[in-house]
């Protein structure tokens, strides 16, 4: 029998992207393949500095002196702090806040695989730099927060590629509390999979 592996992060993602389509389910060996992937991954992270993950994103936002206020009635925006915006927002409140706006970002990314530095106000990207990796790891941290509220798959779904993108770069993840973020985003996704199987009558543990 084939070995399955779980290889969608093993080349340059932002490269040469995933469009993950008419993906086929391999069974539930596909899925052990997919945990351990992930648990490979984190096994090579260091252990996080901060008690929970409010703690890194909250470090990481103060250290990238993004701003908390709305720019959408501007000719353009700056993608990571619309982003940061809408994390403000959602940890707030029990409901997802600005789902447009997420939905938007996620429209875009899902079609290009690619989270462009700034878009005008019709989401139009206006610059070729999409390689900051920080608004990758702050819309899949998006993405968990809304599936949390929402238990809507599209959202989970989401953050996994982000995960898978993130994961193929993950060498050049040189700052410390954005490689925490990475490693927490990680713990969030394998749990919600674990536990959406385990629903499923499946158990991954």
């Amino acid at each position: 029998m084939k070995k399955i592996e779980y290889d969608y992060s093993d080349r340059d993602l932002l490269t040469v992207p995933e469009k993950y389509q008419m993906t086929a389910f391999e069974g539930i060996e596909f899925l052990y393949s997919y945990k351990k992937s992930r648990e490979d991954v984190l096994k090579t992270i260091e252990t996080c500095q901060y008690e929970n993950w409010r703690d890194v994103v909250s470090e990481i936002l103060d250290s990238n002196k993004l701003v908390s206020k709305n720019k959408m009635g501007q000719e353009k925006f700056v993608t990571r702090d619309l982003l940061n915006i809408i994390y403000k927002e959602n940890v707030r409140t029990l409901e997802i806040q600005r789902r447009d706006l997420l939905d938007q970002i996620i429209k875009k990314f899902e079609i290009r695989k690619k989270i462009f530095v700034t878009y005008n106000n019709q989401f139009k990207e206006i610059t070729e730099e999409y390689s900051d990796l920080l608004n990758y790891l702050l819309l899949s941290i998006n993405c968990i927060l809304a599936y949390q509220k929402s238990h809507n798959l599209r959202y989970l779904n989401t953050s996994l590629k982000l995960n898978d993108l993130i994961i193929s770069q993950i060498k050049s993840l040189t700052e410390k509390n954005m490689m925490e973020l990475c490693k927490i985003l990680l713990q969030l996704e394998l749990e919600s999979i674990v536990e959406l199987c385990r629903k499923k009558g499946i158990e991954l543990q």
